[in-house]
């Protein structure tokens, strides 16, 4: 039976890539695009003016050299989006109509959603995150923007997202326009489109939610019906593995091959006697020779090769050139006339005065 042990193993191991690519095959990548539900542009240059109406979205930073800060403020609904799914993609995308000079537009996460389109100005605008999010760099009219919010729209989901654009700062005059959620063509209308992975069966792979469309849910097709064509080949490959399985064993039982064959244990030799070892003799070593000694050799000091005029030179160097002649005699070992006679010797050499 090891041999029918290793193909049932084979065929497991095929059952289980074949459950795993069916399981794969039901994770789906959906495609959610929302459209806002409020977009305004508020300025300061009229702080209580409403823009909300307008069909454009108005990005400013100056204007005739005089400071004028406008910020597009934008909303979405994120209430649709699944809890139990993965966001792999968030994206803004804006379809501009007019600008001054290329500019870089930065995007701020907004946590205040009690605004609306109708009732906003510059007055009464909600504070926004300092920090930017994304920035792109608009360089062109009548073309598509977009910027990246996948990071805002994992915190926001389930509710309500507000962004604010704001151009970069700018020495001269400059304004860039994009189209509203008010504009007459739609297909211009700004977007969020957000991407996420879903392991369960969808009912589309698109939805699209508007600011007044309702989701439209199709029934789920009959339990027998989904994963016909899967549910066959794992009932083809099981029932393979059960007659291949059986048809061996049977097989080897009509032989009369039992089952489980006994391993043989094939006997060890006997070890050989150990025969005990003897050390080993150590070679004598021949006894160190005596060592032979040395003539004795009388060192001289090195003082007894000095002449007397360097020993009388070096004693009055000692006493700093004040001397006792008995003493002197006394400590060099000489008489006094030899002591003279020095001296007067080192006088010649004009070594001393």
């Amino acid at each position: 039976m090891i041999k029918g042990a290793s193909s049932a193993t084979v065929f497991l191991q095929i059952l289980l890539i074949v459950l795993s690519f069916s399981y794969l095959t039901s994770a789906r990548a959906e495609v959610t695009s929302l459209s806002p539900i409020d977009d305004a542009y508020v300025s300061s240059l009229y702080p209580y003016i409403n823009r909300g109406s307008d069909k454009l979205l108005l990005a400013n930073y100056r204007s005739r050299d005089v400071d004028v800060k406008i910020l597009v403020y934008i909303k979405f609904d994120l209430s649709n989006i699944p809890s139990n799914v993965e966001i792999t993609s968030a994206k803004l995308e804006l379809y501009s109509m007019s600008l001054t000079i290329p500019s870089q537009i930065s995007i701020y996460y907004c946590p205040y959603n009690a605004w609306n389109e109708r009732e906003i100005t510059y007055a009464n605008a909600p504070e926004y995150n300092p920090t930017s999010t994304s920035s792109a760099y608009v360089s062109g009219a009548n073309t598509w923007y977009s910027w990246d919010l996948m990071s805002d729209v994992r915190n926001a989901r389930g509710g309500k997202l507000s962004e604010i654009l704001q151009i970069s700062f700018s020495s001269e005059p400059n304004h860039v326009s994009f189209y509203s959620n008010e504009a007459s063509d739609s297909s211009y209308r700004p977007r969020l489109k957000i991407e996420y992975v879903s392991h369960k069966v969808s009912t589309s792979e698109t939805t699209s939610f508007g600011t007044e469309e309702k989701t439209q849910i199709t029934p789920l097709p009959p339990p027998g019906i989904i994963g016909f064509p899967i549910f066959w080949i794992l009932v083809s490959i099981i029932a393979l593995c059960v007659f291949a399985i059986g048809a061996l064993y049977f097989t080897r039982s009509r032989r009369g091959v039992p089952p489980s064959p006994r391993r043989r244990v094939k006997p060890m030799p006997p070890s050989p006697p150990q025969v005990p070892k003897t050390p080993l003799a150590m070679p004598e070593v021949p006894p160190t020779p005596k060592e032979k000694k040395l003539p004795e050799v009388k060192i001289t000091p090195a003082e007894s090769l000095m002449s007397l005029d360097d020993k009388v030179y070096l004693y009055i160097l000692d006493h700093e050139g004040v001397i006792s002649w008995t003493q002197a005699s006394r400590d060099l070992s000489v008489s006094i006339e030899e002591l003279k006679d020095s001296i007067e010797r080192l006088k010649q050499a004009k070594r001393i005065e």
